[in-house]
């Protein structure tokens, strides 16, 4: 599965970093403080648009594709990650928030997926897959089959 530039995460991360740095603007802080926590929301703003939205950071991901059990994802560079979901995954209708745990890494790599980003029929597979797939922990994904975002 070829990931693509997802027109409703960048929508959705521009209004959610807009939201924080309103919220930013109302603190009672030093005006210094204030624009180091602008320039921060602004810059983390930019990383997450590179690297998930427009794919062009190296660690974007590039490609998903199914191993077994397992998830392989290819980045950019073309390192490769095999790993299993975790259980704090979730996945609905609307996105998939996926966790990846790569070997015996205590870091997890987490991506929103939406439905542009995929093919529709592409889209459904990687959710009923996950939806059903064992995770890192040795459970399934239960809550994230009703859309919950508690497991």
């Amino acid at each position: 599965m070829r990931l693509k530039p997802s027109r409703h995460f960048g929508c959705w991360l521009t209004l959610a970093h807009g939201m924080a740095l309103g919220v930013v603007g109302f603190l009672t802080l030093p005006v210094w403080l204030l624009l180091f926590l602008g320039v921060g929301l602004i810059g983390n703003l930019i990383f997450h648009l590179l690297r998930d939205v427009f794919g062009s950071l190296p660690s974007s991901w590039q490609t998903l594709a199914w191993q077994d059990e397992q998830l392989v994802v290819t980045q950019r560079n073309d390192r490769q990650r095999i790993g299993l979901p975790v259980r704090e995954s979730v996945v609905c209708r609307h996105f998939v928030v996926l966790g990846l745990r790569t070997g015996s890494a205590r870091l997890v790599s987490w991506r929103v997926i939406f439905p542009d980003a995929l093919d529709p029929e592409e889209f459904r597979q990687l959710s009923v897959r996950l939806r059903f797939s064992p995770v890192a922990q040795g459970e399934s994904i239960v809550g994230a089959a009703s859309g919950s975002m508690f497991g």
